[in-house]
């Protein structure tokens, strides 16, 4: 798509409508052909919650032509492409027009299901050690198991009904973290989920800026569409590194505030929620132990954390987490958790 003067000074209008769309909670799909540049891409073209391709299309601010003209350097080739954009988080996927129907008839099952399913599910308590008390070195092992459930499993569970997002919109990807839009039994959510197996020591994606800013966009779509938000913390915390620390690794955690990070430092974020449920055994803090450990111990003897369950298992939270009746139901713990006196 290529516009003239005058779809030029219409840009804004244009603009204006689909963001009112959107304002009314609206889904708005994109589908780029070969070529969109200019004020098309700049505009509606990259406004979508949801925005694809079709294969080889040229997609760019300007034309190749254009920008060799203009600064004397020829960009390289390939980069303009939706298979490039895709690659690198700017757009979400290379869908053919053959396949383009079903692609959107997919999303549109996932947001608004035709039918409502029953879902053969068990509301009750299924852990069978719900008062077994373990040491902190325990927890510990358990979590540290690769073969424990997580992020990949549910995916798995969910599939076929799930539409995966490929980066933050704005040039930014991660493999550390999965946003998808999912349908589980009758009802649309956002999942966010962390996937250990592909962080350290088992992956080689860490937990940083990118991965942050890709739950982000998790979050303002499910805001957007006003759907759930499904946050699945799984990490050993966020990324330290020398690139982490010059792409703000710390202010991308602030920004968040309460939306998003892991159940360290890089997590603790994402604990704001309606209703949270934590894992028995699970390990929570703002640091992890090594770091806390650490902290403590330079130039000096190590210093071991505590080894009762007592702060940072999933035992303990449950138990002290505030509740409805005493704190205003900000964060969910079930009924009959509460230890308090008459609650």
């Amino acid at each position: 798509m290529q516009e003239g003067s005058p779809a030029f000074a219409m840009m804004v209008s244009i603009t204006t409508a689909v963001y009112r769309h959107k304002d009314k909670n609206l889904p708005f799909l994109v589908y780029l052909r070969n070529p969109t540049t200019g004020g098309v891409l700049a505009s509606w073209g990259s406004a979508g919650h949801f925005t694809f391709a079709e294969p080889g299309a040229l997609l760019g601010f300007l034309g190749p032509r254009v920008v060799e003209l203009t600064t004397g350097t020829p960009i390289p080739e390939g980069v303009q492409t939706g298979e490039n954009l895709a690659r690198h988080g700017v757009i979400d996927g290379v869908i053919s027009p053959s396949q383009l129907r079903t692609a959107v008839l997919k999303i549109v099952s996932v947001l608004f299901p035709a039918e409502k399913e029953e879902q053969d599910v068990d509301t009750r308590v299924l852990d069978t050690e719900v008062n077994v008390e373990r040491s902190a070195w325990e927890s510990i092992t358990i979590t540290r198991n690769p073969e424990r459930p997580g992020l990949r499993h549910l995916v798995e569970a969910l599939s076929p009904n799930t539409v995966a997002l490929s980066g933050t919109g704005d040039g930014r990807t991660s493999r550390a973290v999965t946003v998808m839009l999912a349908r589980i039994g009758s009802r649309p959510v956002v999942l966010i989920g962390q996937d250990r197996h592909k962080q350290p020591p088992l992956g080689k994606h860490p937990l940083g800026p990118s991965a942050l800013r890709m739950a982000r966009r998790g979050i303002q779509l499910a805001h957007e569409l006003q759907l759930p938000l499904i946050s699945i913390i799984d990490t050993p915390g966020a990324e330290l590194s020398q690139h982490a620390e010059e792409n703000a690794m710390a202010g991308s955690i602030a920004r968040h505030g309460r939306l998003h990070c892991a159940d360290t430092g890089g997590a603790c974020r994402r604990r704001c929620a309606h209703r949270i449920h934590h894992p028995r055994a699970g390990l929570w803090g703002w640091r992890a132990g090594h770091a806390a450990v650490g902290s403590r111990a330079r130039g000096r003897k190590r210093v071991a954390l505590p080894s009762s369950p007592r702060g940072r298992v999933g035992n303990y939270l449950s138990r002290h987490l505030p509740c409805a009746t005493h704190d205003g139901g900000t964060t969910g713990v079930r009924a009959g958790a509460c230890e308090r006196r008459n609650c």
